[in-house]
């Protein structure tokens, strides 16, 4: 019986993750350089990404990158393209129906406390979560399980007992390596990336019905991918 959800943010809850690329993007353009997606998407989800592309981009131009002249650019257009930002489709319904059911939700993000509280708060969604896991609370980030661990601890539920909802690569793999039933929603910049080790692929969460999923995973049904 499934008896608590677990929710990715970033990409998952709210589309950040297209809007951060983006503003690093512009941000790269100060050291004339083009940053590509396909070079950003190999960090999505992960822990240490903006550091990650400096030095990447440090070594393709052989410039010295001013990593907080980078922040301080990126966090100017992200600000601008944030605004009035919404809920992914169809994770309100999701929030409710599993409220409807009695079940536990959690959150569990790579993000800082900070980062999270403030997009909880903004999206006014807060108060659907019985608990928040930020990477403030663990040791190890995603795709180290510890965070969902956590998570379902907290709920005293057992692994397979829970269902986890991300859109990443390094996201699913933690999930799956904590033994939850994993489904995954890409985002724009993980669409292309391959999730064989997922429960359920599928390109909107509006496209699933709560009661019918749990049905599903609770008869140990493996859904096939749905694009």
């Amino acid at each position: 019986m499934i008896k608590a959800l677990v929710f990715d943010l970033d990409g998952t809850i709210i589309d950040t993750e297209e809007i951060t690329f983006e503003s690093y993007k512009q941000a790269f353009q100060y050291y004339d350089f083009e940053l590509t997606l396909d070079v950003w998407e190999k960090w999505v989800g992960a822990v240490g990404t903006p550091q990650k592309v400096c030095k990447y981009v440090a070594e393709q131009t052989g410039k010295e990158i001013d990593f907080q002249k980078i922040q301080q650019l990126q966090d100017e257009v992200f600000s601008q393209l944030i605004t009035d930002k919404e809920p992914l489709p169809g994770v309100i319904d999701m929030l409710e129906a599993g409220k409807k059911a009695d079940l536990k939700i959690g959150l569990a993000t790579n993000s800082g406390s900070k980062w999270a509280n403030h997009f909880l708060t903004m999206l006014k969604i807060k108060d659907y979560f019985d608990n928040v896991y930020t990477f403030d609370h663990i040791k190890q980030p995603k795709p180290d399980p510890e965070i969902y661990v956590k998570s379902i601890q907290h709920f005293n539920v057992a692994p397979r007992e829970a269902i986890a909802f991300e859109d990443s690569v390094v996201g699913s793999i933690a999930a799956k390596r904590a033994e939850l039933h994993t489904i995954v929603v890409p985002s724009k910049l993980t669409k292309k990336a391959t999730f064989d080790h997922a429960d359920l692929k599928i390109d909107s969460m509006a496209k699933l019905d709560l009661p019918t999923l749990i049905n599903e995973l609770s008869s140990k049904v493996v859904y096939e991918s749905i694009s």
